[in-house]
């Protein structure tokens, strides 16, 4: 196997036009887990191009670099002034040794059912920018997500993350087999605004995607608990443990609800 480090984006960018099949990665908390299974034959660690660790504000949004590392999003004041609600999920975020390595962009690349910062983005309407070696591209977050485990990455380095300031209410609950340092079961962020209410959860389908059934009902004025429940069913299918995700999050959203 072969790793090779860039010092810039240009770099890593020539590099993965250069080796197609080569695998981007940051801090490696998730792809040290993954060699066990699978070796790429060419590695391309990222984790100092400084251009992709930093955190800007501009017009209303804050521009996340991708190489943004979980405990700096806790420790920059933008983070918990714009975007409480991806503030939330961070402080939940594995332990703190993990939260030193681990990368924004690695947890959402990584594209797990259960990776903790994807439904906050989801929810938040964040867009990503995509980048090649002579051209970028920006879409929404959820057009990149789409099937398990795989990104509509074109031999394209996410690069950035762009989140709107937040400007609502918004609830946040993760459930695991203990408080603290646990992978979730289920996770349930949302975000409320004066025109619309956005819904994703972690645990409860193949990949993080919002929850559009869920979304319509609670957008409505009136709605009853069973309508709810069938929204909760027509919107996952988790892998295991159907009956119980599906209550776990019925009963989530009945407590956002209590509290809007």
């Amino acid at each position: 196997m072969q790793i090779v480090k860039p010092t810039t984006l240009q770099e890593a960018l020539e590099l993965l036009e250069k080796n197609q099949e080569g695998e981007i990665f940051a801090g490696g908390s998730d792809i040290i887990v993954s060699l066990l299974e699978k070796k790429p034959n060419f590695l391309i660690d990222i984790t100092h191009i400084s251009s992709l660790q930093q955190i800007q504000q501009q017009k209303g949004q804050l521009f996340l670099g991708a190489l943004t590392t979980i405990n700096t999003l806790l420790e920059n004041p933008l983070i918990q002034n714009y975007t409480p609600l991806l503030y939330e999920a961070s402080q939940n975020f594995a332990s703190h040794q993990v939260r030193n390595l681990a990368t924004i962009g690695g947890n959402i690349t990584n594209n797990s059912p259960v990776a903790d910062l994807i439904a906050p983005l989801l929810v938040l309407n964040t867009q990503v920018v995509l980048s090649q070696k002579n051209k970028q591209r920006t879409i929404p977050l959820q057009e990149l997500i789409q099937q398990y485990k795989t990104l509509q990455l074109h031999q394209e380095i996410l690069t950035t993350f762009i989140v709107p300031f937040q400007n609502g209410f918004h609830y946040y609950r993760k459930v695991g087999m203990r408080q603290k340092l646990s992978i979730a079961k289920v996770a349930l962020a949302l975000y409320k605004t004066d025109t619309h209410t956005f819904v994703s959860a972690n645990g409860v389908n193949k990949f993080v995607q919002r929850l559009s059934h869920v979304e319509t009902l609670l957008n409505q004025k009136n709605f009853t608990k069973k309508q709810l429940q069938e929204a909760i069913v027509l919107d996952t299918n988790p892998h295991s443990k159907k009956e119980y995700k599906r209550r776990v999050l019925f009963n989530m959203l009945g407590d956002a609800l209590s509290l809007w």
